[in-house]
């Protein structure tokens, strides 16, 4: 597999650089702008780019992806210092296909890069609306560990980790954000409900205006996220 990559850091990039080459991936030399990486993608054709949100020049990393969007057909990773809510929010709208924060290991490129590429689709057979998954894909220590949407109670935010808790009595401890994890999560059963935590509305036992019970565990929910139109509708109806 081919990769490019956009970084404008150098240690860094030759670094990044290192890792791929190290899990046995053929790499690209590091791009560091906008306009370098766009004469990479005329003159080869890589598998798969990451891309540094924050790149030298006007045009960043975001609009970097949202070009290749328009122009190619490949999977694309964030590979990002921000994981601020305010940076994952923007970056979202170039729908990107995994991330990756720094600092990490190549086992972290690894397992990014198979996320990439399982939650990619080509455009020729793209879907109108984004395709519907039973389960989610998560990294736990260097393993991916796929999930059923069914079996996920509920998801907490402890610091730099999600918290999975699941029928079974277990938890997964991952380290990702909440809005990571969202992207895969289908929309329809599963409902952010504060800033820590996501719940999956199918397990709900109690139902009210301002908490849930699940697994005999209330939660609040905030008052940002009550006014949330999808999760008003619910609330709504349950109290009809």
């Amino acid at each position: 597999m081919k990769i490019a990559i956009v970084e404008d850091e150098l240690i860094i990039a030759t670094n990044i650089w290192r890792k791929l080459i190290a899990v046995g991936y053929e790499a690209f030399p590091p791009c560091s702008s906008f306009n370098e990486a766009v004469e990479l993608l005329e003159k080869e054709n890589p598998d798969i780019i990451l891309i540094d949100i924050r790149i030298k020049g006007h045009r960043d990393g975001i609009h970097l992806a949202e070009y290749i969007r328009e122009n190619y057909d490949m999977p694309i990773i964030f590979v990002t210092a921000n994981g601020d809510a305010a940076t994952i929010e923007r970056a979202k709208m170039a729908r990107p296909n995994a991330y990756v924060v720094k600092p990490f290991t190549k086992q972290d490129l690894h397992a990014a890069i198979e996320i990439a590429c399982l939650n990619f689709s080509p455009k020729q057979v793209a879907e109108t609306e984004p395709k519907k998954s039973n389960f989610v894909v998560l990294k736990a220590g260097h393993d991916l560990v796929r999930i059923l949407n069914d079996d996920i109670l509920y998801i907490t935010s402890e610091g730099n980790y999600a918290v999975v808790s699941l029928k079974d009595g277990k938890t997964k401890r991952i380290r990702t954000t909440l809005s990571l994890i969202e992207e895969q999560l289908d929309k329809e059963i599963f409902f952010r409900i504060s800033r820590f935590c996501v719940v999956n509305f199918t397990h709900v036992e109690v139902l009210e205006k301002v908490r849930v019970k699940v697994a005999g565990n209330f939660f609040d929910i905030s008052r940002n996220y009550r006014n949330d139109e999808h999760l008003r509708s619910v609330l709504e109806k349950s109290n009809s």
